[in-house]
């Protein structure tokens, strides 16, 4: 129900066996050099993927206006022939399994456009040929350290990228960098902080790599994107129409103070939504004034934007509605206080944490909610019963008495994880399992006992199927679930319900606002498959498009877009 990490290898027709595991396919980028927002280059091509070792830097001249989902990725390579002798030298073999030269290996005279999610969970590289545009390489930092979800700087991630596309350090010319919880550049502007905190061990700085150039990356130009931003362009750029809606839901995004502190300054190597300001609808409509006079910040909670590309290469992003919420409770806690937030995103995670002790286990959560209405027969009808306040209710795009509410009743008091029940015990005081729901069939178990048995052992099944009753009883008090198991199912079905009820309304809102016909999500909200499926079914959008890397991992395709 997460999805895969995000590991992509693009320019050969069979990669090496290490390489291979989670690969996700993907179109590609061409990079082009109008402007964006500020001066920096932003504008996109999706090139037909290459195939051919020999020929792998070449692209054609005809954009792509599918996906790799549907793109033909074993076309015929006739036209090898043709290919020059300094291609053919500048990759030095056709061999791409050659152990002097790594299969994504790029001509010297590469440059690139790094994109990066980093000190954050997901941390993430996604790179590109300045020149092109096509993607070269990308790879989420937990397939080096095998930490799910691992997160820290980027050393290792720019490290392993250069190595398989061998190239150095100053082929790298342009970095665009996202982090949700703070800014990055101003951090990294300090590199005697750095130093200190290094020699300490503390912050980043407990992790080796912090200092390293292969992290800071001081030498090329950096420009620093704004969270939701990130999350549409990965989206928009990928998809395989030229124009539509991107809605981006999360838990957390940017803070408010870190966008407007950027705006008022005029800082140019920041680039947040609020350089469209007036422009779009934003809720609370006095953002501006509630921000200053809040004890904590505000945080992006969920975006619309439209999006339209034009020539096959040029690409434009705009917001069209902003919600923000106020951080309820200090950053610094657990969290950064994110299940006190009233997010949409948020209030899920709240239910994930009350429930299996993780705020990043939402899958599960939805994974449960289809067990309301199931009743276990082996004790007397057991089942869930409905929780009949809802979580969430209201218009996420209204204020006031239409406006979105929250009533987290359902998710107070003792945790569910945390909860020691009677029944969750044995005679003997041992724990027993505490989800588990699969009803037990006692005539498939006596069957089964009796299948197979030769005359000798029918002769003494008599002497044995009181044992064997026993062993069915067991199993069965032993497989019926627990009062806290019901509890779960009613949170589960309650929080998947409300969700769904809210978004699909929201999403049906800004189709109608916007005029769009087609439809993008991202944002960690975007893993929900259920709800997925009811915004691509239902709502009437002729074309639907979710990136494999909804997530914070995507994070680092949209900085690079």
């Amino acid at each position: 129900p997460h999805g895969g990490p995000l590991v992509m290898y693009f320019t050969m027709r069979l990669p090496p066996p290490t390489l291979l595991i989670g690969a996700v396919a993907t179109s590609l980028f061409a990079i082009g050099q109008t402007s964006f927002f500020v001066d920096f280059a932003s504008a996109f091509t999706i090139s037909a993927p290459v195939i051919s070792v020999a020929k792998r830097r070449t692209t054609t001249t005809t954009p792509l206006r599918s996906t790799p989902f549907d793109a033909s990725l074993y076309e015929d390579d006739d036209d090898a022939a043709s290919s020059s002798a300094a291609d053919l030298a500048s990759l030095a073999s056709a061999n791409p399994f050659s152990a002097d030269l790594s299969p994504l290996a790029a001509p010297p005279n590469t440059k690139l456009v790094v994109g990066l999610n980093k000190y954050s969970h997901d941390a993430t590289l996604c790179a590109a040929d300045a020149e092109t545009g096509e993607v070269l390489f990308a790879m989420s930092k937990e397939r080096l350290t095998r930490k799910k979800h691992d997160s820290g700087n980027v050393a290792s991630l720019v490290d392993k990228c250069l190595e398989q596309l061998n190239l150095d350090l100053d082929s790298i010319e342009r970095v665009v960098v996202n982090n949700h919880h703070h800014r990055v550049l101003p951090l990294e502007d300090d590199v005697d902080a750095i130093e200190w905190e290094e020699g300490l061990q503390i912050n980043d700085g407990a992790e080796s790599g912090y200092g390293d150039e292969e992290n800071l990356l001081n030498n090329a130009v950096k420009m620093e994107l704004s969270h939701h931003l990130a999350h549409a362009y990965s989206a928009a750029a990928q998809c395989p129409f030229d124009e539509g809606m991107v809605v981006v839901m999360d838990g957390m995004g940017e803070t408010y103070r870190a966008m407007r502190s950027a705006a008022v300054s005029g800082e140019k190597r920041y680039v947040s939504d609020l350089l469209f300001e007036g422009t779009f609808q934003c809720v609370p409509s006095d953002i501006c004034e509630k921000s200053q006079n809040s004890i904590f910040d505000w945080r992006e909670a969920e975006s619309v934007y439209v999006f339209e590309k034009t020539d096959g290469k040029d690409i434009s992003v705009k917001p069209v509605f902003k919600r923000f919420v106020e951080e309820k409770t200090p950053p610094a806690r657990y969290n950064h206080g994110f299940e006190n937030m009233d997010s949409a995103g948020a209030l899920y995670s709240r239910a994930s944490s009350h429930i299996f002790g993780d705020w990043n286990a939402c899958g599960k959560v939805m994974g449960l909610a289809p067990w309301m209405g199931h009743r276990w027969k082996d004790n007397g009808g057991l089942e869930a019963e409905p929780i009949e306040d809802p979580i969430m209710t209201g218009k996420l795009y209204e204020e006031g008495q239409n406006g979105f509410k929250s009533n987290i009743r359902a998710m107070k008091g003792m945790p569910h994880i945390a909860r020691t029940d009677p029944d969750l015990f044995d005679s003997d005081g041992n724990m027993l399992k505490r989800y588990d729901f699969d009803d037990y069939n006692r005539e498939e178990s006596r069957e089964g006992s009796a299948s197979g048995m030769s005359s000798t052992d029918h002769e003494s099944s008599a002497a044995t199927a009181v044992q064997t009753e026993v062993e069915i009883e067991t199993k069965v008090a032993s497989q019926l679930p627990s009062r806290v198991a019901i509890d779960a199912i009613s949170l589960s079905s309650r929080i998947q319900n409300d969700l769904e009820t809210v978004i699909m309304d929201f999403v049906q809102h800004f189709k109608e606002e916007t005029g769009q016909s087609n439809l993008c999500i991202a944002g960690g909200v975007a893993l929900n498959s259920v709800l997925n499926g009811r915004l691509s079914r239902e709502l009437g959008f002729e074309k639907t498009f979710i990136p494999p890397y909804p997530g914070d991992d995507g994070i680092a395709v949209g900085c690079c877009a």
